[in-house]
């Protein structure tokens, strides 16, 4: 069974088109942390209306925001041998150094293998931050490639890690973590 776990998952998009179009074909065990309820119900709502095999794809949730899931080794018990722990939309509102105590500790609970993959903003391609931060008051994190890298280097040991970005979507920086 391979596991995933979303951190911040959200309305968790990428589950739901996954399963609507009948794209998952061995045994999954999707974890979906978030610390908003509605976003919780909201994909339970979306997942009632799709026929799936409930076998085959288990589906987990987890009411918690990012400080409860480092600080509480009970909860990260739940997502003991991860393949693949994905980070969103999170990161870009926290500061570098809790960005990588997160990184450190859930590194841990990575699978032989495992990947680790969190999404940034980029600080090179943020044409609209004043826009949003002007207008919408929202105020985001834009990161070099190099302020990413470091919450890696000399904090993880056994990794192999890369930074990409995203082809058609250069707003976003791609922080890989690889588990050796």
């Amino acid at each position: 069974t391979t596991k995933i776990l979303s951190v911040g998952s959200g309305p968790a998009r990428e589950l739901i088109e996954l399963l609507k179009e009948n794209k998952i074909n061995h045994p999954l065990e999707f974890n979906c942390l978030d610390f908003e309820k509605r976003a919780i119900s909201y994909v339970k709502d979306q997942l009632e209306k799709i026929h799936y095999d409930h076998d085959l794809v288990k589906v987990r949730f987890f009411h918690s925001d990012l400080l409860e899931l480092v600080k509480n080794r009970n909860l990260t018990e739940n997502f003991q041998d991860t393949h693949l722990v994905y980070i969103s939309g999170v990161f870009d509102y926290f500061t570098d150094r809790l960005c990588k105590r997160t990184l450190k500790n859930l590194f841990s609970i990575l699978a032989a293998e495992g990947v680790f993959i969190v999404f940034n903003m980029s600080l090179e391609s943020s044409q609209h931050r004043a826009y949003y931060e002007t207008f919408a008051k929202w105020e985001m994190k834009h990161r070099t490639r190099e302020e990413l890298l470091s919450w890696v280097k000399g904090n993880i040991d056994g990794c192999q890690f890369s930074i990409n970005d995203i082809d058609n979507c250069p707003s976003y920086h791609v922080l890989n973590i690889k588990r050796e």
